[in-house]
């Protein structure tokens, strides 16, 4: 007997070559195939001459088929090929819009019983936050740091292989990953979100997540919540983008820019995020409800829903802010990588335009500064330097550290090349592009169509 969140999906959609762990029913609740079937070229057609046109799978074998690559075939002309992958991508699209529609009125009715509201029950994370102030990195803590963000991404690898699967998982690891960020940003801000950003010089979407969950934490910490809110505003940020990964994998890895047709399907993976979440135990109902909220805007031109600053939780909205600020300072879907400062003079003209929230924005600066943490500057001097630190009450004078001819130096060198620009002559005189990342300025032009 099928269930009641079985998949609904067109026969002549199928996927040749994909293993079906669990029956296959008609609408009429008859199983149709056993569980261990391969769908296979004589299976799909003898289905389509009994003129069953829709089935229904198994929330895991639906959510494997959506994420198989094309099947390989025969060997075919240039044309054959652009139009079988036309057919296959169309096919692709309307079954994952078909699934959408399903999880759609779900999410809708579980949104409405979720309060809104973030009261904090212990003390606030920054009375117990400390300033490091004109100090160097700990290279031994910089180093155990790089190497717990490794082991955090190949624990996301596994969780999200296992959620796409329709496993049911415990979120106790990701608590306890939350757990540890908030330790490593009490003890120290700013070499926690700077080993964050160094996971990869070209990170992947898990990467992504793992750096945006680390910045979404240190900007609730600024804005007075308490631990228990800031670690679910973490595991917020590991998860919300898991619903990318039903998506097919050149979609997610795409260089080059989004066509329309991809756009639109990019624009469902809030819902099956959401979707995904439903199997996993332990996870509070914010954390899930905000998963699937992170990519609205106060306005109401965010994605899936449209919703308004009322609709959204608070959660959502940090996590948002610092996914923004992620997203453009690293190369994705055809868009280059954007030099930080001018990513947070654009994170202010979102404010102005009552896109995102003021006091997130003004939080999150805080946190990195105007010249952001891991950013490049020329100093007055003419010399160049490294943004380590943020300022002490200045968001324009971060602590700095000058760079040889090379643009290198250790974070964890002398003392006397770091350079405190709130007590020092020396000014920023223009941000630099990263000398790896290779970062473009980002001007009105670029952001057209926003």
């Amino acid at each position: 007997m099928k269930s009641s969140d079985s998949i609904r999906v067109r026969t002549e959609h199928l996927r040749v070559g994909c293993f079906l762990r669990h029956p296959v029913f008609d609408e009429n609740d008859v199983m149709i195939l056993p569980a261990s079937t391969e769908i296979i070229d004589s299976i799909k057609q003898a289905l389509l001459d009994r003129q069953i046109l829709d089935v229904f799978l198994h929330p895991e074998d639906g959510s494997a088929m959506f994420s198989l690559p094309p099947q390989s075939g025969v060997a075919e002309s240039p044309a054959q090929g652009s139009k079988a992958r036309e057919a296959t991508f169309a096919a692709l699209v309307e079954s994952i819009t078909h699934v959408s529609e399903q999880i759609a009125p779900q999410l809708e009715e579980f949104a409405a019983r979720i309060p809104l509201v973030v009261e904090n029950v212990g003390p606030p994370l920054r009375e117990r936050s400390i300033r490091i102030g004109c100090e160097p990195y700990n290279h031994h803590q910089h180093e155990l740091l790089t190497q717990q963000f490794a082991t955090t991404k190949k624990l996301m690898d596994t969780m999200i292989r296992h959620a796409v699967a329709g496993l049911t998982q415990d979120t106790r690891a990701i608590n306890t990953v939350a757990k540890r960020a908030c330790s490593e940003l009490v003890r120290d801000s700013d070499q926690a979100y700077a080993a964050s950003a160094e996971v990869s010089q070209d990170p992947g979407l898990n990467e992504r997540t793992i750096r945006t969950s680390v910045l979404a934490m240190a900007t609730a910490i600024e804005m007075g919540w308490d631990e228990d809110h800031v670690r679910e505003v973490g595991e917020c940020g590991l998860v919300h983008d898991w619903g990318l990964h039903r998506l097919p994998e050149a979609l997610r890895e795409k260089r080059s820019e989004l066509t329309f047709e991809e756009q639109e399907l990019l624009i469902h993976h809030p819902l099956h995020t959401f979707d995904l979440l439903s199997k996993m135990q332990n996870i509070s109902d914010s954390v899930r409800i905000s998963a699937a909220q992170v990519h609205e805007r106060l306005d109401g031109s965010g994605y899936p829903r449209g919703l308004t600053s009322e609709q959204i939780h608070p959660y959502a909205k940090i996590v948002h802010v610092a996914d923004t600020y992620v997203s453009l300072t690293e190369e994705t879907w055809g868009r280059p990588a954007y030099i930080p400062y001018d990513v947070m003079t654009y994170l202010l003209s979102q404010v102005r335009l009552k896109r995102v929230s003021s006091e997130i924005v003004k939080s999150l600066l805080e946190v990195v500064s105007l010249f952001p943490i891991g950013s490049h500057v020329t100093l007055s001097d003419g010399t160049e330097a490294r943004v380590i630190r943020r300022g002490q009450g200045n968001y324009t004078e971060p602590v700095v550290q000058r760079l040889d001819e090379n643009r290198k130096i250790r974070l964890d060198e002398a003392h006397d090349l770091l350079v405190d620009l709130s007590k020092s002559h020396l000014k920023v005189s223009a941000p630099l592009p990263h000398p790896i990342r290779k970062e473009q300025r980002l001007d009105e032009d670029a952001q057209k169509g926003w």
